[in-house]
């Protein structure tokens, strides 16, 4: 009888503890694409402002997602998680390139009085070195939540 009860427990805590896990993945989705937009509009007023665009922003912006990607998770990170961090860590990257050049466009627009979305092209944004700083946006959104985890 005493077994048979502890079954039951060892499957009652696998139930909770599959739940938690469950209910944590929404609250990550949220808090990693809660980071990704702080980071992209960041990165792009940085970049509209400051006339210039500093590419380890992207880095950042991956960083960001993966402390807030660890954060919510705490002890239990998944790879699940890591690539949640990495997806929107991505995303912010592109959405901050984007939130700069609609920005761009627009003062154009406003400066010479005319339609610059046929004469700029968003793909104008990108640079080879790009690639790099992309890449390492999501190298920093995979291992932060893991490294994080792994001391806490």
């Amino acid at each position: 009888m005493g077994d048979l009860l502890e079954i039951q427990g060892l499957e009652t805590n696998s139930n909770v503890e599959q739940q938690q896990t469950q209910t944590s993945i929404g609250k990550i989705i949220a808090g990693g694409f809660a980071a990704s937009l702080v980071g992209a509009v960041v990165w792009a007023l940085i970049s509209f402002y400051g006339e210039y665009e500093l590419g380890i922003l992207a880095s950042g912006i991956g960083a960001l997602v993966g402390v807030a990607v660890a954060y919510i998770a705490k002890n239990n990170v998944e790879q699940t998680h890591q690539v949640v961090a990495v997806i929107f860590g991505l995303f912010g990257v592109i959405a901050g390139k984007y939130i700069a050049y609609y920005l761009m466009v627009k003062q154009l627009e406003n400066e010479m009085g005319l339609d610059m979305q046929g004469l700029v092209s968003f793909s104008d944004m990108f640079e080879a070195i790009d690639i790099l700083w992309i890449v390492l946006a999501a190298v920093a959104a995979w291992s932060i939540p893991q490294k994080m985890a792994g001391r806490a």
